[in-house]
């Protein structure tokens, strides 16, 4: 584990150096007005982190569809002065593998399909034109979950980034250069199935200087809570994410923004199984419709999971591993519950049956494979 963490802060540190720009270069006067960006590999929400990683040599792709109404226009004084982007289509593509259980890496691949776009150099405005299917930055990214929120009351996750200047910059659709940063990520739970997640991170790039608008550093904030069940595969979350400019912070609207986006997600299952294909979708709005934040946002997605047996079997065990945390309960009101409840919860009856019957059912299955493991790994024998 100091290995891994030793690599990881080389890594951040390593993505973090090559996105700050050098002294040498000038101001740039444009940028990437793209807000959304789908979280890469395993998650519970759309945009924002969650301390959620795939499993050892397990790989996770999706396909996303964004659409923007009006994101991009320039403001002063909370007065908008030159409307530059007025409709958005994006597809990202991203993917993901896990290195370890606690460390995956991946990729977005981001292809602006259509741009109604009207430059705003131009006195007086020439009027929109669509551009269509341009790429905008690649981004890659690791999330290493440092605490695990099912030995910990809150889990902690480190997620440092990198994009590359592949996108159309003149259009607003990409950065003249490199950025990067790292964002932190906590998460625990109220209920089993209630929990709350928070992302604050940093990102730097090129300065820009542009009319009124003048960054170079940001602070990433987002704030989401979700609800799931995981006997249905369903996930219903709400999400804030913002970018903050640190010459600003909150005290310039016009520098600022922040959407709101509410949404669900599905992993399907067949049997009671799950195939590893998931669903998604949200939408939402800008609370803060600064130089960035749609005014209309909505999101699908499709992505697969590769799910052989073992890591469904991973899955079940990890879940019930987090439940027995979660829901502590006595050696000896466990024994007094495996004595009175029904060995099938099937023929559980709810009024007649001890109500926390329920519970013992959970706790089981993880109880009974302790039982059946030796203390220590060196007592451990094949066959």
């Amino acid at each position: 584990m100091k290995r891994l963490l030793g690599l990881f802060v080389a890594a951040a540190l390593f993505l973090v150096a090559l996105a700050v720009p050098h002294s040498a270069h000038a101001d740039v006067t444009t940028f990437n007005a793209l807000f959304f960006r789908p979280d890469v590999g395993r998650n519970k929400y759309l945009m924002l982190h969650s301390v959620d990683t795939l499993h050892k040599y397990q790989f996770q792709f999706a396909e996303y569809f964004s659409y923007g109404y009006r994101p991009l226009e320039l403001q002063q004084a909370n007065t908008r002065i030159a409307s530059v982007i007025n409709t958005t289509m994006v597809s990202d593509f991203t993917a993901a593998f896990g290195i370890t259980d606690y460390l995956q890496i991946g990729f977005g691949v981001p292809v602006v399909i259509l741009n109604r776009f009207q430059d705003p150099n131009f006195t007086p405005p020439q009027g929109f034109s669509n551009q269509t299917f341009k790429m905008s930055d690649i981004y890659v990214n690791a999330k290493i979950r440092a605490i695990d929120p099912c030995r910990f009351p809150v889990g902690v996750a480190f997620v440092p980034f990198m994009t590359l200047p592949t996108g159309k910059d003149s259009q607003y659709v990409g950065d003249s250069g490199l950025t990067g940063g790292m964002t932190v990520v906590a998460e625990g739970r109220v209920i089993p199935q209630l929990g709350i997640t928070g992302n604050i991170g940093f990102k730097t790039g090129k300065k820009v200087n542009f009319r009124n608008i003048e960054w170079q550093h940001k602070m990433l904030m987002g704030l989401g809570t979700y609800f799931s069940w995981l006997s249905k595969g369903l996930t219903v979350f709400g999400e804030v994410n913002s970018e903050l400019s640190m010459n600003a912070f909150f005290n310039n609207r016009d520098l600022n923004a922040a959407e709101v986006m509410a949404g669900v997600k599905w992993d399907v299952k067949k049997g009671g199984k799950d195939i590893g294909l998931q669903v998604s979708g949200g939408a939402g709005s800008c609370l803060v419709c600064g130089v960035k934040g749609a005014l209309v946002r909505g999101v699908l997605g499709v992505g697969y999971r590769w799910m052989p047996e073992k890591y469904r079997e991973a899955d079940k065990q990890y879940a019930s591993v987090c439940d027995a945390a979660f829901r502590k309960m006595s050696v000896q009101r466990y024994y007094d519950l495996r004595l009175i409840c029904p060995p099938d919860p099937a023929d559980f009856k709810p009024g007649v049956d001890d109500d926390q019957c329920p519970k013992y059912y959970d706790l089981r299955e993880v109880a009974e494979l302790l039982w059946q493991c030796p203390p220590t790994e060196a007592e451990f024998r094949h066959g």
